[in-house]
């Protein structure tokens, strides 16, 4: 029986290496690599509600900004929204970053307490501690459509000319939401240790909608590009130096792209 076991073994050997006979050597294995012409990474877009008096705020402000450091500022694009009862609004004297749009933010996601944030339009509103995974995950998608900024601003006017260029990868319909944000603000802020700090530096703060509190309707074919065009006057109490657009196309799905770019 040995030997019986032996033969036939031979055999299936014999007959695997001439069944490879007739396959040239460099035919055998061959890699099919797809085609990675067309894929653009996703950025991300994180929408922090947050307060000046919110003494657990500077904590969420440094995870935007570890993010950022991480990844880049261009994957990772930060939007700070004062409002809510810890947000404060501008009046005599007091340097104030609420808004009414961003309390009408608030409220639509019903924000229970700040801080809070938003990534990606995807997963509802958490805090800061799940950021991290979440950002992680959508900067591993691929996306839909490439999107562009050119922003002119005229000094004498103090009004800028906004031009959105959107390349379709795929079929995308949504919404383009346009915001205006500054950075650099210097006021009071309440720190961790419950005392207000008064040279405080916020950044990625929301000031204005370019168009619309939810922005304007949005559709582009795939292999399709197409331009909008929009602008914006910039109020006398923001510094344009430090003054930026950001765009995004959202739908259903989340957030489908977002870029930003400094309006000088």
């Amino acid at each position: 029986m040995k030997k019986t076991y032996i033969f036939f073994l031979g055999v299936l050997v014999l007959l695997g290496v001439s069944s490879c006979d007739n396959v040239e050597e460099d035919n055998r294995f061959v890699e099919v690599i797809p085609n990675e012409t067309n894929k653009v990474a996703r950025a991300v877009l994180i929408e922090e509600f947050t307060g000046q008096r919110c003494v657990n705020c500077p904590a969420a402000h440094e995870e935007m900004e570890r993010l950022q450091h991480l990844y880049g500022a261009d994957s990772v694009v930060a939007v700070s929204i004062h409002a809510g009862p810890l947000a404060v609004f501008s009046r005599a004297n007091v340097i104030g970053l609420r808004t009414e749009l961003g309390d009408n933010y608030y409220k639509y996601w019903k924000v229970e307490a700040a801080p809070m944030g938003i990534v990606n339009r995807t997963g509802g509103v958490t805090d800061r501690f799940t950021w991290a995974g979440q950002v992680h995950a959508e900067l591993q998608k691929t996306a839909a459509l490439k999107l562009s900024l050119e922003n002119v601003y005229d000094d004498v006017k103090r009004e800028v000319a906004i031009k959105v260029t959107a390349e379709g990868l795929e079929n995308v319909k949504g919404k383009l939401q346009l915001w205006i944000v500054e950075d650099g603000i210097i006021c009071t802020q309440f720190m961790a240790d419950g005392k207000p700090k008064p040279d405080y530096e916020q950044n990625h703060v929301l000031r204005a909608a370019v168009n619309g509190e939810w922005g304007t309707d949005f559709f582009v074919n795939a292999d399709k590009t197409i331009t909008q065009s929009f602008t914006m006057a910039i109020d006398k109490g923001w510094n344009a130096e430090k003054v930026s657009v950001v765009a995004f196309v959202y739908n259903d799905g989340g957030v489908q792209q977002v870029t930003k770019k400094h309006i000088k």
